[in-house]
């Protein structure tokens, strides 16, 4: 839920409401690519006052990937932080001419940026994951 709280010119403050808190927008998020921030821990994040992070749901779906994740109960316990956490589709590395491979009715096929290994994001698989 987004709530806008002031306007000046083309300028607006809101509050951002998720299932893990609420931010003031506009708010800085550093890059947690693998749910790490570079050099800084967790605990760290939260001492300094980052209230959100952002991270990339195709190289997670990679490394450490959807069973790792589970296991650990999700995302947050995985890296243990207790605040927000956005992820990006990470569409733009899987568009990649560097490492797309076909695309059709059956998915997306693609050389992984992280050992080069042939990956298939397939249409029937992602819709039973999306449905449970």
């Amino acid at each position: 839920m987004f709530k806008i709280i002031s306007i000046s010119n083309n300028a607006r403050l809101g509050v951002l409401k998720t299932r893990h808190g609420k931010i003031e927008t506009p708010f800085f998020m550093p890059v947690a690519t693998k749910l790490a921030v570079k050099l800084i821990s967790p605990k760290d994040l939260e001492k300094i006052g980052i209230k959100s992070i952002i991270s990339n749901a195709f190289i997670l779906y990679l490394d450490p990937g959807l069973s790792t994740i589970k296991k650990a109960k999700g995302i947050h316990k995985f890296m243990n932080y207790n605040s927000i956490i956005f992820t990006d589709s990470g569409g733009f590395q899987m568009a990649s001419p560097a490492f797309m491979e076909s695309i059709n009715e059956e998915g997306v096929h693609f050389r992984s940026p992280i050992d080069n290994s042939n990956i298939s994001l397939l249409r029937k698989k992602i819709w039973k994951f999306n449905k449970n």
